[in-house]
């Protein structure tokens, strides 16, 4: 099966940005082996980490396996301590967290 590889990084990808990534490749694998095909989705490696350096401030960091950077908002610098980083780890993705424990998301 193709997707070993993808498989793998669901048990280890600890932030549900990665799992969202990761996902669909896995699916058309399954899909693709159960037809005896072969699947042409590939997954970048893509995951985020939501960084705290202080109350209030986070550098919200999105890269692939290559390291290379690779944010998914245009309005936050990746690299940089910001309050809407803080926010979004904050407030809005434990929301989401919750949601994927109970199967929701």
């Amino acid at each position: 099966m193709n997707g070993r590889r993808e498989g793998m990084e669901l048990i280890y990808n600890a932030h549900n940005n990665g799992v969202f990534s990761v996902m669909p490749v896995v699916v058309d694998h399954v899909l693709a082996e159960m037809a005896n095909k072969a699947s042409e989705a590939v997954y970048n490696g893509y995951t985020s980490c939501p960084l705290i350096t202080r109350y209030g401030k986070a550098m919200l960091i999105e890269f692939d396996y290559d390291g290379k950077l690779v944010p998914s908002f245009p309005f936050i610098e990746p690299l940089e301590e910001l309050w809407v980083s803080w926010l979004i780890d904050e407030k809005l993705l434990h929301g989401t967290y919750r949601a994927m424990l109970r199967g929701h998301a």
